[in-house]
């Protein structure tokens, strides 16, 4: 498992001379540790994060894979729903599940799985104090063509729900293609693999369209790459959803070092066996597709080889990422191994914005993000960089920003921002100002791990004899 490196952040001090004003800001955080004096750098770690984003441990962020389900967009009701109907059913081809609210709480409801003319199986199950039910049908299997019928037993409503759904993701023309109830409303969902441990939907991607003739296809800006699955859902007119995942989804190996995890998509129930240096661990593919390997007892690192047969042996070595992602200039920059394709998605457990480059020849990158996405200093993005093959590296990283709200340079004032790094890493520190009107330069240094630096704002450009606001974000 990966070892934990304590690590403090930053902890910054602004004074106002004359005033004798002080104030006391708590640590900040920052990403994974990289060396940026230069050199070679340490293997990264999970780095705290006291806004408690990102998981903690590798045992939380393992506990967020099994705790993984699709969630369901927002629906769009063409027509009055049923009166039995508080929300939408919902039915989960790829879980055997069925689930919905009715108006009668703890009152008996009768959901039946169809198909074609013959009951296939049928589950009786009792709503929950808020009308809530769920249906669980994976003994029996529900499969894209079946209809299902849900009775509300409390005043003999019934209505039925047609689960006709197929899809196929091309990645070569970035598209999915599929079949479902004509007229329906299409939303299809890209899970890539640096949203693997975010909540579908959003997703890296959306895109709605409606089944006319009872096909659909949906274009993505997005260059859709081996690790990326989609999910499909079909809403009828009451707003009932049914959801799929695209045949083809997946196919790579996608490695999250700093959690010791192997996890991808493949053929739904096949067996596989993953290689991460010396240790092995087995695993089964879910019905959705998904698969994952948790190396409890293996720290997986920078040099390692990852392997598994799909097919075809798949294998990928593990190299190191690092990035900071600056609010003073709207750049993502850092390294990557040289030549490789990597996506930056920024806002990963919010809305997730998706910026495609290839590392230059020694391997840096330095991304604008002007149009695409503002950084604000308190981020949650991550790095993937791919092999020729379609495999992938993912690290996450973290930073947050501190506020000092009253500062003034003019007449006999003087402001100075002090800032230390009691930690052993070091640190980019980035401080931003805010004048009555307008704003000054950025002004962006390192600070060695153990050691403080006074800032004296009077001697900035653009701070002499003004009022000012100073954020102060640590983005290791």
């Amino acid at each position: 498992m990966t070892g934990m490196k304590k690590r403090f952040g930053i902890n910054v001090l602004c004074s106002f001379l004359i005033l004798a004003f002080l104030t006391a800001v708590p640590a900040i955080s920052h990403a994974s540790p990289h060396d940026l004096s230069g050199g070679d750098n340490p293997t990264p770690e999970i780095t705290p994060d006291p806004l408690h984003r990102l998981p903690a441990s590798p045992a939380e962020a393992h506990r967020l894979l099994e705790e993984r389900e699709a969630g369901w967009p927002e629906g769009e009701s063409g027509s009055p729903r049923a009166a039995m109907v508080m929300a939408e059913v919902r039915v989960s081809i790829p879980h055997d599940t069925v689930e919905g609210f009715t108006n009668h709480p703890l009152e008996a409801v009768i959901v039946e799985l169809k198909r074609g003319a013959t009951t296939i199986d049928t589950v009786n199950t009792v709503t929950k104090d808020d009308g809530w039910f769920k249906a669980d049908f994976s003994a029996s299997d529900i499969r894209q063509g079946d209809r299902v019928w849900v009775t509300d037993v409390a005043d003999g409503n019934q209505f039925e729900i047609n689960c006709v759904l197929t899809a196929s993701i091309d990645f070569a023309s970035n598209k999915v293609s599929g079949t479902a109830v004509a007229g329906n409303t299409i939303d299809v969902y890209i899970a890539a693999p640096s949203t693997y441990y975010g909540d579908i939907p959003p997703g890296a991607a959306h895109r709605r369209v409606t089944a006319g003739g009872g096909n659909f296809e949906v274009s993505f800006d997005l260059n859709l790459r081996n690790g990326d699955a989609a999910f499909v859902y079909s809403s009828d007119a009451n707003g009932n959803k049914v959801m799929n995942v695209a045949a083809g989804s997946g196919k790579g190996l996608v490695v999250y070092p700093q959690y010791d995890e192997v996890m991808g998509y493949y053929q739904p129930g096949a067996a596989l066996t993953v290689q991460a240096g010396s240790a092995a661990r087995e695993t089964t593919v879910l019905k959705d597709g998904f698969f994952e390997a948790w190396f409890t007892d293996h720290d997986i690192v920078p040099g390692e080889k990852v392997s598994c047969n799909m097919g075809g042996e798949r294998n990928i070595i593990v190299r190191e990422v690092s990035a900071v992602a600056l609010p003073s200039s709207n750049h993502v920059k850092g390294t990557a191994p040289a030549g490789r394709d990597i996506r930056i998605t920024m806002d990963v457990n919010g809305t997730p914005a998706v910026i495609e480059s290839t590392a230059d020849a020694d391997g840096n990158f330095d991304l604008d993000l002007q149009g695409r996405y503002t950084i604000t200093g308190s981020e949650v993005f991550n790095v993937t960089w791919y092999d020729d093959d379609g495999d992938a590296v993912v690290y996450q990283f973290n930073s947050f920003s501190w506020y000092l709200a009253e500062g003034y340079t003019g007449g006999q004032f003087d402001t100075w921002v002090l800032v230390q790094n009691p930690g052993t890493e070091p640190v980019l520190v980035s401080m931003n100002f805010q004048l009555l009107s307008g704003s000054a330069p950025a002004y962006d240094f390192v600070l060695p791990g153990g050691t403080r630096q006074s800032v004296h704002l009077d001697t900035l450009p653009g701070l002499a004899d003004a009022q000012v606001s100073t954020m102060v974000t640590s983005t290791d």
